[in-house]
């Protein structure tokens, strides 16, 4: 019963955020509320990004949302010159400069390139401008794309924070920093995991674009007590403020952990003084009962209710601030004296005429308070018992508001929770929540299933009418249960005062931990070695000195991985596999010192960084290699993973520093390569082992000169990235050896010279003779591992030729040597381990090789969700792809 006590228990273990659920005892006339779950306060602390934390539709209908765009893109195009616009590239040009919104294009292209070439000495852009970044940002923000994020914005984002009123939205006339910062949220809530990625290249510039604008930089206008909606500038302001708030969301949701510090510590007061200059108690509509219908000004009634709502949303991330970040607040519920916002059917009224019916309609039947201020709103909750006939007035104010005013009740508390005061300072918030509970369950009963607010049906919905359906703000229950929680806690805490210095010094250190430190750890498990996976939630230990905290955005998938997991490497059971990696840094122990929180990091193997394998730049060789990629623990024998729900028990974990077949890992400091914030770890994950290994190979290990012969055994990823880095050293003849026709095609056009079908030792060795005469290649290099392809290799090298195998067979297979050749010609063949790379130093050497063109991972990579894992692994044991990678955001 929530009426009921149950302060005598910590906060936390109330929230249970594992199981997502309270229990209270039975008894006492329960309502709707007294049995209401955490389900979405649940997921939303422990997940991040856009689409995880909110409610932005399933999977399913993303993708209706695409397939919508496009059929009204090609219902709109030209019939007749849509085939030239996909073959000609020339004429797809012009059809963009025909396209009215090319000058918004062009004008977002200006402002990137502004803040890219002219950094002040606090930017927080960190690229370079040069005419691939050009390409790239004309591409990103073409009008094509733009319409396309416009309609992902619309119909997955915009029904959770609705400020923008989009029956008077027009593209081609809004200030161009709104247009890109909504283009960043559609792009984001994207279900093509590539434009998700592409959209983080321009978060910094477009946040700095943002907050350099002359709406922010310019004074605010003193002499003007009560500012006017009606002049362009005001619009303009109102759209300055809008972008401002957009940028906290993909920053705060989607970017790196510097940037949302940023955000928290620096922009949001910027914004909060933004709006306090505007004037808060100027967001007030006027008398709309006794409008005439041609008389009602529809522009003006979109700005205003733009600025309330944008208000309202200001105020109520100050408070999210409040309750997962446990700051104080910035804005105080006295200066909140704007109108609350009208209901939805006014603000989705798609003419003025119908808009100025609805308003009409609302004001007459909430005569009492549709003149009442956000203030008064949260006043009246506080006092006694509100009546019932007022009841219903105040629950015809919406999920939205409705959302603001139980906001407002955990700023009390945390204001109550710093203070010395004792139970009677409680009273208010109790009167608050009892007020609360019946008001919101009266909207439930009687005004949830249609207009005013509630437009759409969400379990039988259209694409099309996605925008219109009601936001997270239908979870606020959860943050009055959240409240009631606290409150009921704080009061048991208050009838319990110390009585000695003792007492006060224990009370005054008792800490609570803050609620976003839970993080999802959802992982791939091996649990029996038969080659099987699942996922499941593990519990990570405590970082120790030398490691870091990573979240994992993407996993590239190894063979090794797979042979490990099927018991043909050395492994255990309730293995957590994955070395190669791509995330971001969100913790660090004391003695990392190569990252920082907030980093984006690719993963690489690890090693001890003392013996002489690695203080002599090898350490690939590290004389402890086994222990730290192969040991599945720490060198001190403890885990970094446990499981959940048996006995907690440590698992195998820690694989080659990272085991990245996690949301979040415990990651070694010498795994750790830091790459700058805008580089696509979806693209770049694999370079942490096999791309590494490949290139390595031709580069450390074999030294390949410039007109050389190669090679190359297996065209998997490794052997494909031995190819390209072949022709990167200018090889003049590389040979492709595989079982596959489709990969040795893929292998020409990364560079190879020469394709041989290996289907006998005989036909390879004679067809290699056959290219490089009289007996063979210079280097050559095994991908594969097989003894007998080993041999081949060995007698396909030429005089003084170099071999070197990178495969790891497994167990104890021996290949044989036909020593007196080998002596008589001064072969060599020596073994490679990880490219013989330090990845600090090649990762970075590869990724500049990608951006000449030298390394086109492209051709060889295809993302997989997590939850598509299994199609995955099958893809690529059956050749279909070459590399695949999991993506776990």
């Amino acid at each position: 019963m929530l009426e009921g006590s149950h302060g005598n228990q910590d906060w936390l273990d109330f929230v249970n955020l594992t199981a997502g659920n309270v229990q209270f005892p039975v008894g006492n006339g329960q309502t709707q509320l007294d049995n209401y779950k955490f389900h979405f306060l649940d997921n939303f602390t422990r997940r991040s990004g856009l689409v995880d934390s909110f409610d932005c539709g399933t999977y399913n209908q993303r993708i209706e949302v695409v397939k919508f765009f496009h059929e009204t893109e090609s219902r709109t195009a030209c019939p007749s010159n849509v085939n030239a616009q996909l073959s000609n590239l020339a004429l797809l040009q012009t059809t963009d400069l025909q396209d009215p919104l090319i000058i918004q294009t062009h004008q977002i292209l200006l402002n990137i390139k502004e803040v890219v070439t002219f950094k002040p000495r606090n930017s927080v852009v960190e690229i370079g401008w040069s005419p691939i970044l050009e390409q790239a940002c004309m591409q990103f923000f073409s009008p094509r794309n733009l319409r396309k994020f416009l309609t992902l914005y619309w119909h997955i984002w915009h029904p959770n924070v609705n400020f923008v009123h989009r029956p008077t939205f027009e593209p081609v006339k809004v200030k161009s920093t709104l247009l890109a910062a909504m283009a960043l949220i559609g792009a984001s809530v994207s279900p093509d995991m590539t434009e998700n990625e592409q959209a983080k290249m321009w978060f910094n510039c477009v946040e700095e674009m943002v907050f350099t604008d002359d709406d922010f930089c310019r004074d605010s206008q003193d002499d003007q007590d009560v500012p006017t909606l009606y002049s362009s500038t005001d619009v303009s302001r109102i759209q300055a403020i809008q972008a401002a708030y957009i940028v906290f969301l993909y920053q705060g949701w989607e970017g790196t952990e510097a940037s949302k510090r940023r955000i928290r510590r620096f922009r949001f007061s910027t914004v909060i003084s933004m709006a306090r200059d505007f004037g808060i108690m100027s967001a007030k509509h006027p008398d709309y009962s006794t409008v005439v219908y041609n008389e009602f000004d529809w522009t003006g009634f979109a700005a205003r209710e733009q600025l309330i709502r944008v208000f309202l949303w200001i105020y109520l991330l100050d408070h999210a601030f409040v309750i997962f970040n446990n700051l104080p607040p910035r804005m105080v519920i006295k200066e909140m004296g704007m109108h609350m916002a009208s209901p939805e059917a006014a603000f989705q009224a798609t003419t003025s005429e119908e808009c100025c019916r609805e308003l009409c309609n609302w004001q007459s039947r909430s005569a009492p308070i549709c003149k009442i201020t956000f203030r008064q709103v949260v006043e009246s909750f506080c006092k006694s018992p509100i009546p019932i006939e007022t009841q219903r007035c105040f629950a015809d104010l919406g999920p939205l508001n409705l959302f603001a005013v139980v906001s407002a009740f955990h700023a009390l508390l945390f204001h109550h929770q710093n203070s010395f005061g004792g139970h009677d300072q409680l009273q208010a918030v109790y009167n608050a929540l009892g007020n609360w509970k019946t008001v919101w369950e009266t909207y439930s009963d009687e005004l949830s299933f249609s207009p005013p607010h509630v437009m759409v049906d969400k379990e039988n919905i259209l694409p099309v009418d996605l925008w219109r359906r009601v936001g997270f703000m239908c979870h606020s229950p959860e943050y009055w249960l959240l409240a009631k929680l606290l409150v009921d806690r704080l009061s048991a805490s208050t009838d319990t005062i110390p009585n000695s210095n003792d007492d006060l010094i224990n009370a005054s250190s008792v800490t609570h931990e803050p609620i976003l430190t839970q993080y999802d750890q959802t992982t791939l498990v091996a649990p029996n070695l038969d080659g099987h996976f699942k996922l499941e939630q593990v519990r990570l230990d405590s970082l120790q000195p030398d490691e870091a905290l990573v979240e994992i955005h993407a996993s590239g998938v190894c063979h090794t991985d797979l042979a490990c997991a099927s018991g043909k490497l050395p492994c255990d059971k309730n293995a957590v596999l994955g070395h190669e990696g791509g995330g971001v840094v969100l913790e660090i122990g004391s003695g990392v010192t190569n990252v920082s929180k907030g980093d984006k990091v690719l993963l690489s193997f690890s090693s001890c960084g003392t013996c002489p394998g690695c203080v002599s730049n090898h350490p690939a060789y590290c004389y402890a290699f086994n222990i730290y990629n192969f040991g599945g623990k720490r060198a001190d024998g403890s885990a970094t993973m446990f499981t959940v729900n048996d006995g907690h028990k440590p698992m195998y974990s820690r694989f080659f520093g990272q085991s990245s077949f996690a949301r979040h890992t415990i990651v070694h400091q010498t795994s750790l390569v830091k790459v700058a914030q805008e580089t696509p770890l979806e693209l770049f994950a694999p370079l942490g082992c096999g791309i590494q290994t490949g290139v390595g190979a031709i580069f450390n290990t074999l030294n390949v000169q410039p007109g050389s012969s190669v090679a190359v055994f297996g065209a998997g990823s490794v052997g494909l990235a031995a190819i390209m880095g072949a022709k990167a050293r200018k090889a003049g003849t590389i040979i492709a050896i595989d079982l596959q026709t489709q990969r040795l095609e893929l292998a020409k056009e990364l560079g190879a010279t020469h394709s041989v079908l290996g289907l006998d030792q005989e036909h390879i060795i004679k067809s290699i003779r056959n290219i490089c005469p009289p007996i063979g290649v210079d280097f050559a290099v095994d991908c594969t591992g097989v003894p007998a392809i080993i041999e081949t290799m060995v007698v396909a090298l030429g005089m003084r030729g170099r071999a070197a195998t990178v495969g790891a067979p497994g167990g104890t297979a021996i290949a044989k040597i036909d020593i007196m050749s080998h002596l008589t010609y001064g072969k060599e063949y020596v073994g490679c381990s990880e490219g013989d790379s330090n990845p600090g130093v090649l990762i970075p050497e590869l990724i500049d090789m990608h951006s000449r063109g030298d390394l086109p991972l492209e051709k060889l990579v295809k993302h997989y969700d997590i939850e598509d894992y299994e199609k995955a692994f099958s893809d690529m044991e059956s050749g279909r792809v070459i590399k695949p990678v999991l993506m776990w955001k």
